[in-house]
């Protein structure tokens, strides 16, 4: 029996762990908190003795069911979370490094109380400091990885920083791994006690300075980023204001030389040659400026946006239809909106050039419903070929992933919607909702 909970506490480090690992993904959970609760709960009660009772009966040696547990861990962890799997990885491989020390401070500790033991005859005194020691490391880690750890999850997810991210926690948990001590008196030899020490607090200190880079590097990309987007949404709102601009100035030349046309106008009418009438009513009027922006909503960044394409539309010959039905304000960030409504917009008009231009149109819809939920769809004609992966669209331009559509899934997520995508007769469909938060509120940072 006194095996049996030593092993069993030896695995309460497992739930210390499975919090910190829920902490980041706190908006991505597939079932809520105390949905995840429950499950996390269900599953390390049926597991977790089944282990202990498997080491016990079985004398296996110490961390023998480590791999099979984190493997099984791991599976569940990523089938409760809506996260891209290398988000999942690279939280995942952090807790585990993170908790590697944790569980050499615990070896340190049972060398301590029984100098003549070994790593397999892990003491219960041990597993219980064990147990405690997780348990007092995931309560000053979580609120951290819950607030930054949560801002990173949600707003980056550039793959290659995330899988370097999981190949240095890696790093720092096979170090654990190979620093494990196996026999207790070996560590009471000269200096490697204290060596012991040393090196572990060496090696922890640098994974808890490598976070605080990352999260700095990552602030840094992202600040970049939407500087980058407000920039791009700053030089839209300009080339609308100058194309107004130029559109006033072009009718208040009309305006002038209005009083001429009717001099024209009442000569020819009076002359009774009405066909030299018609000819020139119908040349003033192909003279008129065209160049008139639209107002399609309240929304200056997305009016100026929309106004963009529309002129990109006609000159591409696509016929453009557009409904909005939205308050200047909405409660998404405008760098967010207009990167979703640029990506669709944009992956529409390349697939309507591919078209007869008889066949090219695109339809926008945003609409803002009650409970706060903004729906944005676009449908636009294309040649009908696809490239899909594991239901995915993969771009038909280049190889490798359409860009466009994950970034505006990703964004999506961020405000806990969706994004969909599919096809069907020859017409594409980009739906997506966004939850709508109040406005004047920032992105938690």
């Amino acid at each position: 029996m006194r095996a049996y909970l030593t092993s069993l506490l030896s695995w309460f480090i497992v739930l210390s762990a499975a919090a910190l690992c829920i902490a980041p993904m706190r908006h991505r959970l597939r079932h809520g908190p105390v949905g995840t609760l429950w499950r996390a709960a269900a599953l390390f009660a049926v597991v977790l003795p089944v282990l202990a009772f498997v080491e016990t009966r079985f004398d296996l040696p110490y961390n023998a069911t480590l791999l099979p547990m984190l493997l099984l861990a791991y599976a569940a962890y990523r089938s409760g979370v809506r996260a891209q799997g290398y988000q999942c990885l690279g939280a995942f491989a952090f807790v585990c490094a993170l908790m590697s020390f944790v569980a050499n401070v615990a070896n340190g500790f049972d060398a301590i109380l029984h100098p003549s033991s070994t790593l397999n005859d892990f003491s219960l005194e041990a597993a219980a400091f064990e147990a405690a020691l997780a348990f007092a490391v995931a309560a000053l880690a979580y609120y951290p990885l819950r607030r930054y750890g949560a801002y990173i999850v949600d707003n980056f997810d550039v793959s290659p920083v995330w899988y370097i991210t999981v190949a240095m926690d890696a790093v720092f948990l096979t170090f654990n791994l190979l620093i494990t001590p196996q026999k207790y008196e070996n560590m009471h030899v000269g200096r490697v006690f204290m060596i012991y020490w040393l090196v572990l607090a060496l090696m922890f200190a640098l994974l808890l300075l490598l976070c605080v880079v990352f999260y700095s590097i990552v602030k840094a990309m992202m600040l970049s980023a939407e500087t980058q987007e407000r920039n791009r949404i700053l030089e839209l709102q300009e080339s609308q204001f100058l194309t107004q601009q130029r559109y006033m100035e072009a009718t208040a030349r009309e305006r002038h030389d209005f009083r001429h046309t009717i001099d024209v106008i009442s000569e020819l009418a009076e002359a009774g040659d009405y066909a030299e009438l018609r000819k020139y009513i119908k040349a003033y009027a192909s003279s008129l400026s065209e160049n008139e922006l639209r107002r399609y909503c309240d929304n200056r960044a997305v009016n100026a946006l929309v106004n963009h394409y529309a002129q990109m539309a006609k000159q591409e010959s696509i016929e453009l239809n557009v409904s909005i039905r939205m308050p200047e304000r909405v409660g998404v960030s405008e760098v967010d909106l207009c990167g979703i409504l640029g990506n669709m917009l944009e992956n529409a008009m390349l697939a309507c050039r591919e078209l007869p231009e008889d066949r090219r149109r695109v339809s926008l819809t945003m609409t803002l419903r009650a409970g706060g939920a903004l729906y944005i769809v676009v449908m636009n004609s294309f040649n009908g070929v696809t490239n899909q992966h594991n239901g995915r669209y993969l771009s038909t331009r280049h190889r490798g992933s359409g860009v466009g559509l994950d970034s505006v899934a990703a964004t999506a997520e961020r405000y806990d919607g969706m994004a969909e995508f599919r096809h069907e007769d020859g017409v594409f469909y980009s739906d997506v909702m966004l939850r709508t938060r109040p406005t004047g509120t920032a992105a938690e940072a």
